[in-house]
C-alpha cells in the first residue's frame, strides 16, 4: 500500500511540474519565432507592430493586394536614421512584409520575410554597396525610401475608380 500511495504522488508530482514546464518551453519557442518575424533594428519607427493610421497606400488593391508604408517618403529627412516598414493586408489583417534600416539617410540594412518563411532575408549595405554574400540579396537600384500614396487612397480608389485630389504626392 505503501508503494501505491508513493507511485500516485510521484504521478501527481511529475504531472504539476512537468506541465508548466512543457508550457514554459512552448511559449519560449513562440517567443523566438515572434521574435524572427520582426526585424532585428533598434531606432526610429523599429518597434512599430501595425502600420499606424498615417500610412501611406502601395500596391494594387483591385488585384488582390494592399500595402501600407510608414513613415512616408514625403516625411522622412534626408538624414534619417531609423526603420521605413511595409504591411501587407492579408485576410483583412496587415503583417508585416519588409523593413529598411537607414542610417544618416543612406540604406543600411533591407529585411523581408520569404512568403512567411523562416528565417528572413537580411541583407546589409555600405555607401550603396552590397556587404551580405548571399544570392537572395540583390544591391537594389533605388536606395531611397519606398514611394506610397497618402492614407487610404488606394482604397478609395479601388471604391470610386478616380484619385482624389489629396492623392498627388
Amino acid at each position: 500500500m505503501n508503494v501505491m500511495k508513493s507511485s500516485n504522488c510521484a504521478g501527481f508530482c511529475m504531472r504539476t511540474t512537468l506541465i508548466p514546464i512543457c508550457f514554459l518551453m512552448l511559449s519560449c519557442v513562440g517567443m523566438k519565432v515572434e521574435n524572427q518575424l520582426r526585424p532585428p533594428f533598434n531606432g526610429m519607427n523599429c518597434n512599430l507592430v501595425n502600420p499606424p493610421t498615417a500610412a501611406g497606400d502601395s500596391g494594387n488593391p483591385s488585384e488582390g493586394y494592399l500595402e501600407k508604408v510608414f513613415p512616408r517618403h514625403t516625411v522622412i529627412p534626408r538624414d534619417y536614421t531609423g526603420c521605413q516598414y511595409v504591411w501587407l493586408k492579408n485576410a483583412n489583417k496587415f503583417t508585416l512584409e519588409r523593413a529598411t534600416y537607414f542610417e544618416d539617410g543612406k540604406l543600411r540594412f533591407y529585411w523581408r520575410l520569404e512568403d512567411g518563411g523562416l528565417p528572413p532575408l537580411l541583407c546589409e549595405y555600405r555607401d550603396e554597396t552590397l556587404i551580405t554574400k548571399s544570392a537572395a540579396c540583390r544591391s537594389m537600384g533605388n536606395f531611397d525610401p519606398e514611394r506610397s500614396y497618402p492614407a487610404g487612397c488606394l482604397e478609395n480608389f479601388t471604391r470610386t475608380g478616380k484619385f482624389g485630389a489629396d492623392c498627388r504626392d
